[in-house]
């Protein structure tokens, strides 16, 4: 995961010159690309505390998501072929599918995914942390949430159960209470 992040950083770091690399007899090309780049990278210092890491996204916009446990988001400051639009796997749960095997689980699915939008919307900053890839080439990384984890949320809600890889459990999502539609808001 660590190339991933300095792969990232370098692409960003080489745009941080619109007109001279580290040797001044060359000249970079000037232009739109070169000139977005560096808007993008002269703006990272100003958020100084969304300053990503080797571990770590900080700041990063909620697109949507297709579940409780799979979500896309925007990463800033990283190249767009790296940061827009990214599949991220909550770190270690798993929740009901929405193409369950039964009603119970696609009733609960369509819960876990409200109660993931409702508070990803509403968020006022997300991060995520101790990032790695899972088997699908996704991220797999603790979604926060203004400090809250995502993962918690949903347990505590009953609409995930741990999962760190490997077979998955066969949930009974029918003998599991539903959660309030009051409680979708907090």
């Amino acid at each position: 995961m660590r190339w991933f992040v300095a792969i990232s950083l370098f692409l960003a770091s080489a745009c941080a010159s619109p007109t001279k690399v580290d040797r001044p007899d060359i000249e970079r090309p000037m232009g739109r690309a070169a000139n977005t780049a560096t808007a993008v990278v002269e703006a990272a210092p100003a958020a100084g505390k969304c300053a990503h890491d080797a571990t770590m996204f900080r700041c990063v916009r909620y697109l949507k998501n297709y579940d409780g446990d799979t979500i896309t988001i925007q990463i800033p400051d990283v190249h767009p072929l790296l940061g827009d639009a990214i599949a991220v796997r909550v770190r270690g749960i798993d929740t009901p599918e929405v193409k369950g095997k039964t009603q119970c689980e696609r009733d609960r699915a369509i819960e876990a995914r409200d109660v993931v939008a409702a508070v990803l919307s509403k968020a006022r900053r997300i991060d995520l942390k101790d990032i790695g890839r899972d088997k699908y080439f996704r991220i797999d990384a603790d979604v926060v949430a203004d400090g809250k984890s995502i993962r918690d949320v949903l347990l505590e809600r009953k609409l995930a159960y741990r999962y760190v890889g490997g077979t998955k459990r066969d949930v009974d999502w029918c003998s599991r209470p539903a959660s309030s539609p009051a409680d979708a808001a907090h």
